[in-house]
């Protein structure tokens, strides 16, 4: 049985005047299953927040189904959340000062550009394949496999992205990037969309686990120019995949087995965008001895002191296994 402690927070930050992050971690102790997510909406002011929303409540209706049913997942009766999220009054204790003042509220910047197509995503970036050499096989027992865990949750984003493009794409392009972690019976799992991002502790440094669904990154022709023509150009960090842009989304994906003294750190753009590399390193270093609610709230406060221009949005997990 995995002993894993965890929290998480999100914040509006100093300038936008709405959040639209969304996060969840949920925990099913009885059958070693945590889950964790980090949603980035975008499109406007109240859809980017619906969306983030529906991908975080959705992820939690699925995983209370997939062990339980969906009786279970409907009714009241069904496992809490731990309480593993910052409540607000800690919140306030750490953002009441920098918050006193708070400026005009911009709109995205990052939402895909109409003449954005998927057909320009590099063709080789297809979903990655979770091998038995990183997940263990559970079905003698009659028990799920983490590969099936997988599939199923990737299942269940197809759907939620063709309910966010369905419901919310109707004026404005509308949608969320996702990023989701689970730990299962001694195996993580990765699936993600878009540029919200999942760390893992690697020696003494924090290592980004998958590529950020950026035009840099995914175009073809991005790929041939230089890293200086790259610079340059103005679509330049502009999101190439999200939740609910378009009718199909790519999910990737990355797995492996857990390690003794492991630690994620799961995160939007709000983070990584506003906090120096090296923060993050001793953060998630830091983690390994401390409790993970003091490493987000030092993350939290680190953003702060640099202006915290986007919404944040933080989640750490420490893993003894």
């Amino acid at each position: 049985m995995s002993q894993i402690t965890y929290c998480g927070i999100t914040d509006t930050g100093k300038k936008r005047k709405n959040n639209q992050d969304s996060i969840l971690t949920y925990e099913d102790s009885t059958h070693d299953f945590y889950l964790f997510a980090v949603a980035d909406g975008m499109g406007g002011y109240s859809d980017g927040e619906v969306a983030s929303r529906m991908i975080t409540d959705g992820l939690k209706r699925w995983a209370v189904t997939l062990f339980y049913g969906e009786d279970q997942a409907a009714s009241e009766s069904k496992p809490k959340d731990n309480q593993s999220t910052l409540d607000m009054t800690e919140q306030e204790s750490v953002t009441e000062e920098s918050k006193a003042v708070q400026d005009e509220g911009t709109e995205d910047d990052d939402i895909i550009p109409e003449a954005f197509d998927f057909e320009s995503v590099s063709q080789d970036d297809q979903d990655a394949v979770i091998t038995e050499d990183y997940a263990t096989e559970y079905s003698a027992t009659g028990e799920l496999s983490a590969i099936e865990v997988c599939e199923a949750l990737k299942a269940e984003l197809h759907k939620l992205n063709k309910k966010i493009h369905t419901q919310l794409n109707r004026n404005q392009i509308c949608g969320s990037t996702v990023i989701v972690l689970f730990l299962y019976k001694g195996s993580y799992a990765i699936v993600n969309a878009g540029d919200s991002r999942v760390y893992r502790l690697e020696g003494l440094k924090a290592r980004s686990l998958m590529i950020d669904d950026i035009w840099e990154n995914r175009n073809q022709e991005a790929l041939k120019l230089t890293k200086e023509q790259q610079q340059k150009h103005p679509h330049r960090g502009r999101l190439v995949n999200a939740m609910g842009t378009t009718e199909n989304v790519k999910l990737y994906t990355d797995a492996g087995a857990l390690k003794k003294r492991d630690v994620f750190l799961l995160c939007s753009d709000g983070l990584y965008k506003y906090c120096d590399q090296k923060r993050i390193n001793a953060s998630l270093r830091w983690s390994i001895l401390q409790d993970p609610k003091k490493r987000v709230k030092n993350l939290l406060e680190e953003v702060y002191k640099t202006g915290a221009k986007d919404n944040i949005s933080i989640i750490i997990v420490k893993c003894n296994i």
